[in-house]
């Protein structure tokens, strides 16, 4: 179901987000990993309260809303948890649809919280469609990426990295609707000496292929260990033209890189990370980046994932990344 273009975001407005969100969400962690290259930092978002960094770009959207006002979303469970939190936060009521293939981690979570879940569809796409229909009915659709305000608190992520590390960097940020990986994009590059690169599941190439097509592509995802990554863009996305803009490229890692990446983060940091926190480091461990003289800064987004999961990715001693 179409919906009307939203505007892109300005730097504005992620500052202004900063300023918004602030004391709402926990200060980007920052560690230091020199197996991933000198002087290689890690910024981690698994402490914030729910999982990831999704809460960011929830807060900074619900805020402006008026009292009463019923919000729907669409997700594979980060974006659910969290416009769930933000809903409780700001005593907003709230919808989530889910896919049936939902991370049971995930689903898990989300029954805390105060808010209708809807278990609908094979797929993210079905789920979004259905989401868009029952928030025409009654609601306010938040898109996990094609949202101005969205992308503008994902972008908060890169005012406090840009705040903490100085110098030249490569940020790699993970991508799927690319709602964080265009806010970080948005922000950082005022530096000079700053670089953007995404990094997808090569199971989900929905970004990748917009990227280089220049506009949507309907692609034919395939079941990815990332599963927060998965899924097509709903047509005329936000997020296609603000790449095209900021970021330098988007590359993609294997199922068995990102294995690679979520035993490194659990091994080397003590990190529980799922599938799409741990496509950036994925691609570090298999040499798909040239830093060059830069600083890399991998972003690690999420830990929402089932302890038997990780428990059968960190039982696989396999170091090959192919």
């Amino acid at each position: 179901m179409a919906r009307a273009r939203p505007v892109p975001p300005t730097r504005a407005d992620v500052l202004d987000a900063a300023s918004r969100i602030a004391g709402l969400v926990r200060p980007v962690t920052v560690v230091d990993s020199p197996r991933l290259g000198q002087s290689a930092v890690l910024a981690v978002e698994t402490l914030q309260p729910t999982g990831s960094f999704k809460v960011r770009g929830a807060l900074t959207a619900l805020m402006p809303l008026a009292s009463g006002t019923r919000v729907v979303a669409a997700s594979a469970g980060n974006h659910a948890l969290a416009i769930a939190h933000a809903a409780a936060v700001l005593e907003l009521e709230a919808t989530v649809v889910v896919p049936e293939s939902v991370e049971p981690a995930k689903l898990a979570a989300l029954g805390d919280y105060d808010v209708k879940v809807i278990k609908y569809g094979a797929s993210y796409d079905t789920a979004e469609r259905h989401a868009l229909k029952l928030a025409s009915k009654d609601g306010r659709f938040i898109s996990a990426y094609n949202d101005r305000l969205v992308v503008a608190g994902q972008g908060t992520l890169a005012v406090e990295i840009l705040k903490r590390i100085e110098g030249s960097m490569t940020l790699l940020c993970p991508v799927g609707g690319g709602g964080l990986l265009c806010g970080v994009g948005l922000w950082a590059t005022q530096r000079s000496g700053t670089r953007v690169i995404g990094v997808g599941a090569e199971n989900s190439p929905a970004m990748s292929t917009a990227f280089e097509a220049g506009e949507v592509k309907k692609v034919k995802p395939k079941e990815s260990i990332a599963d927060s990554l998965v899924g097509n863009l709903e047509e005329g996305s936000i997020t296609v033209d603000l790449a095209k803009r900021y970021v330098e490229s988007i590359i993609s890692v294997t199922e068995k890189q990102i294995e690679a990446g979520i035993r490194y983060l659990g091994t080397q940091h003590g990190l529980i990370v799922e599938g799409a926190g741990a496509v950036a480091a994925a691609a570090v461990l298999a040499n798909k980046v040239d830093f060059g003289s830069s600083r890399p800064v991998v972003l690690v987004t999420g830990r929402n994932v089932s302890p038997q999961a990780t428990a059968k990715v960190l039982r696989t001693r396999g170091r090959s990344a192919a």
